[in-house]
């Protein structure tokens, strides 16, 4: 089944999409053994990243 970005993060949950949101903004390496949710997640922020829209990313990270 093919997932949009939205139906990845919601399946991930807060904590996860937050978690792998910070990998991302901080350009660390991502976990080799990601699943399929994570996968379709971390693409949707990578192209927000090349498209310069880091604020995209920022409002995934859970902070206060």
């Amino acid at each position: 089944m093919n997932k949009s970005f939205e139906q990845a993060a919601a399946a991930l949950g807060p904590q996860k999409t937050a978690q792998l949101a910070r990998l991302i903004w901080e350009r660390r390496p991502l976990p080799a053994n990601l699943t399929e949710d994570e996968k379709i997640f971390c693409l949707g922020l990578s192209l927000y990243e090349e498209y310069e829209d880091r604020d995209a990313i920022r409002a995934w990270l859970n902070e206060e």
